[in-house]
């Protein structure tokens, strides 16, 4: 009996180790040429993004037919080696006449038909008492100068949207993305205002139909506005582990590109009518968000070409067209396979961007989100007191990821 118990023992190992050998090259290969993009469509796509962060505007889909997903072969190994890389399995595809699950109303810090409703125009502030919150101590002289003298100059260009060209607190986010370049600064608000007019981003909230972004709520992006820092800033709660890779990579680029516009503009809308409120309170405070990064549940399937690409779309037009929004990023309780695809992904950040990033040793999560946050604005899941019922994590506020229903993939985001 023993015997035989070995032997069964021994043939399932038989297949199943080079099984995983195969997997393991497999998996190395898609590290490889995903990151140095060696097809012609990944060259075909990176042109088109080009296009888009220097100016152009977002290109319309082809149709189903047309698109070619790179990562459908990939998704088919990594839910067979599910185990290994911690991947959930895909909920059936039911269809639905409503979203899924509902909107997650509170997602962006206000209530929707207030951020919907937001409107913008120059707001005469204090530069001094301005300058003051937002630099933290840092001299004020020289960026005041500066500032002036960016006022002047785009004091003509066509206002849209948030992007208020008389306005200090708009004009003070590009010329800090630009290191205080007075030109360098005027530039990029002239290329974001030639690429908002090309894609309507003025009309995101007022007029889009939001429904195909309400729609994935509570999958993408798995954020929520939640709470102050203990400067007054307003914080962001990012569960990045929990987004699911294997049915995010079958979202098209232009529904990443204009979702990514969508919830950047309702962050926006927030600031502004979180400033709206400060002033009437005499403050300055406002300026820009705390974010926490949190880093559990991150795996393989984190490491895909096709997942990387949108990953790099995302912040590029975060980066060069709504700069300056992150005063700092905590990010904590990060998996062994972190390192690798930090490697990775810093390379698609602007060198101050990645400067505030602040990745923090598992032991230490409590205490350094305490550290700039209160507890009763911290979730109970890293530490707080903070929670939603029995929820944690106040998944009512903090999107709670899972796999994409197809029904919602099918009817908005391919």
């Amino acid at each position: 009996m023993a015997s035989q118990y070995e032997t069964a023992v021994t043939t399932v190992f038989g297949y199943l180790v080079p099984l995983l050998l195969l997997w393991g090259v497999w998996q190395l290969a898609q590290i490889l040429f995903g990151h140095l993009g060696s097809s012609s469509r990944s060259q075909k796509k990176a042109q088109d993004f080009d296009a888009n962060a220097n100016g152009g505007g977002i290109a319309a889909p082809r149709g189903p037919a047309a698109r070619v997903n790179p990562s459908t072969e990939s998704e088919d190994w990594l839910g067979f080696f599910s185990c290994c890389t911690c991947g959930r399995p895909e909920e059936p595809a039911v269809e639905s006449d409503g979203t899924e699950g509902g909107v997650i109303e509170l997602k962006y810090g206000l209530p929707r038909s207030k951020l919907y409703s937001t409107s913008f125009a120059p707001v005469n502030e204090d530069l001094d008492a301005l300058l003051r919150s937002v630099l933290r101590g840092a001299p004020t002289t020289s960026t005041r100068r500066a500032l002036l003298e960016l006022r002047h100059l785009a004091e003509d260009l066509p206002a849209s949207g948030w992007v208020q060209p008389r306005d200090p607190r708009v004009l003070l986010r590009f010329l800090l993305a630009r290191n205080c370049n007075v030109q360098q600064a005027l530039d990029m608000i002239q290329s974001t205002i030639e690429w908002r007019s090309q894609n309507s981003a003025a009309d995101v909230l007022p007029r889009w139909d939001k429904v195909p972004f309400e729609a994935a709520d509570r999958y993408w992006k798995c954020q929520g506005v939640m709470g102050f820092d203990f400067d007054g800033d307003p914080v962001i709660w990012e569960r990045v582990g929990a987004s699911h890779v294997p049915t995010l990579t079958q979202t098209s680029d232009e529904y990443v590109a204009r979702h990514t516009i969508y919830s950047s503009e309702c962050l926006m809308a927030y600031l502004e009518c979180l400033r709206q409120q400060r002033r009437k309170e005499g403050k300055h405070d406002g300026f820009h968000f705390t974010l926490v990064l949190d880093l559990a549940g991150l795996n393989l399937s984190h490491l895909d070409r096709r997942g990387l690409a949108l990953f790099k779309l995302v912040t590029r037009i975060q980066a060069d067209r709504y700069p300056e929004i992150l005063k700092r990023i905590i990010a904590v309780r990060a998996p062994w396979v972190f390192p690798a695809v930090w490697r990775i992904v810093r390379t698609f950040l602007d060198k101050g961007t990645a400067d505030k990033v602040q990745i923090v040793r598992g032991d230490e999560t409590e205490q350094t989100i305490l550290k700039y946050i209160p507890h009763e604005t911290v979730p109970k899941a890293l530490g707080g007191t903070k929670s939603s019922g029995d929820d944690d994590y106040c998944s009512d506020v903090i999107a709670p990821g899972g796999p994409i229903p197809q029904w919602v993939l099918r009817r908005f985001m391919m």
